[in-house]
C-alpha cells in the first residue's frame, strides 16, 4: 500500500486566484493600477508571486499594460462586449450540436441540480434589502479569498455581493457543463480561454447593478434542459441563441447606461 506525495501549493497560483477574485469582486476597478508592492502586502507574500499573477491575468485578458501606468485592470469597451458575446455564442452553439445527441438522463439531472442551487440563490437574493445600511462585521465577509481587502464595503453590500457571486458561478457552471458534455476538447479549450473575460464581463454589468440577477435568464436555462430531454435540437438552438443574444444586449444596455450616467 502506498500514498501519494503531499502537493506543494504554488504561491504564484494562490496569488493569481486571490487577485483574480478581487478583480471579479470589483475591489480593483477597470482602469485601476495594480501595484505589486501593495498587493504583496495585502496577500502577505513577496513581490515574485504577485508579478507572476499579473502576467497570468494579463494572458487571461483581465489586466493590460498601459504606458506610464504599468499594469491596470482592463476596461472593457463596447467592441470587447460584442467580441466576447459573439465568440461565446459560436462556442456554445457548436457545443450544443454535439451535446444534444449524446446527453443522458444522468447528465440532465446534473444540470438540473445546478439550476436547483441557482434557484435557491435567486430566492436568497430576493429576500435581502440591498439598499439597507448596516454596520460591517469582519466575520461575515462573503469573499474569504480577499477578506482583508474588502474592509471598505458595508456588511449588507458584502452579503448581496456574495450571493450574486455565487449566482454568477452557478450560471457559468451550467453553461460550462453543457460544453463539457459535447466531448469536444478543442471547443472546451476555446471556452477556457474566454472564461475569465466572461466572468469579468458578467460581474461588471450584473453583479454591481441594483437589479441583480434576472429571473427570465433562469427560465431560459430550465427551458433549455427541457429541449435537451426531448432531443429537440432546433428548439434548443433557438432557446440558447435567444438567451445569449439577450445577455449580450443586456451588457450593451448596461455599458451605455454607465457611459451616459
Amino acid at each position: 500500500m502506498s500514498i501519494g506525495p503531499i502537493e506543494r501549493v504554488s504561491l504564484s497560483n494562490v496569488a493569481t486566484d486571490h487577485l483574480r477574485q478581487a478583480i471579479y469582486a470589483g475591489t480593483f476597478r477597470p482602469g485601476e493600477r495594480i501595484v505589486v508592492d501593495q498587493i504583496a502586502k495585502m496577500l502577505r507574500t513577496s513581490g515574485g508571486p504577485v508579478r507572476d499573477a499579473i502576467s497570468r491575468l494579463e494572458h487571461e485578458g483581465l489586466i493590460v499594460r498601459e504606458r506610464n501606468q504599468g499594469a491596470v485592470v482592463v476596461a472593457l469597451s463596447l467592441q470587447d462586449i460584442h467580441e466576447i458575446g459573439s465568440l461565446r455564442l459560436a462556442i456554445e452553439m457548436t457545443g450544443l450540436t454535439w451535446t444534444v445527441e449524446k446527453v443522458s438522463e444522468t447528465d440532465l439531472a446534473a444540470l438540473e441540480q445546478i439550476l436547483a442551487q441557482l434557484s435557491i440563490q435567486i430566492e436568497t437574493q430576493g429576500g435581502r434589502a440591498a439598499n439597507q445600511m448596516v454596520l460591517p462585521h469582519q466575520d461575515e465577509n462573503p469573499l474569504p479569498l480577499v477578506a482583508g481587502i474588502l474592509a471598505r464595503k458595508t456588511r449588507n453590500q458584502e452579503l448581496v455581493q456574495g450571493t450574486l457571486t455565487e449566482m454568477v458561478k452557478l450560471d457559468l457552471e451550467f453553461h460550462e457543463r453543457l460544453i463539457r458534455l459535447s466531448g469536444h476538447r478543442r471547443l472546451f479549450g476555446a471556452w477556457e480561454a474566454l472564461r475569465s473575460q466572461l466572468w469579468f464581463l458578467i460581474c461588471s454589468y450584473k453583479m454591481f447593478r441594483r437589479s441583480g440577477y434576472q429571473a427570465p435568464s433562469h427560465a431560459d436555462h430550465l427551458e433549455l434542459v427541457g429541449r435537451l430531454r426531448e432531443r429537440d435540437l432546433d428548439g434548443a438552438q433557438r432557446c440558447l441563441r435567444d438567451h445569449l443574444n439577450a445577455s449580450t444586449a443586456d451588457f450593451v444596455t448596461a455599458y451605455n447606461a454607465r457611459l451616459h450616467g
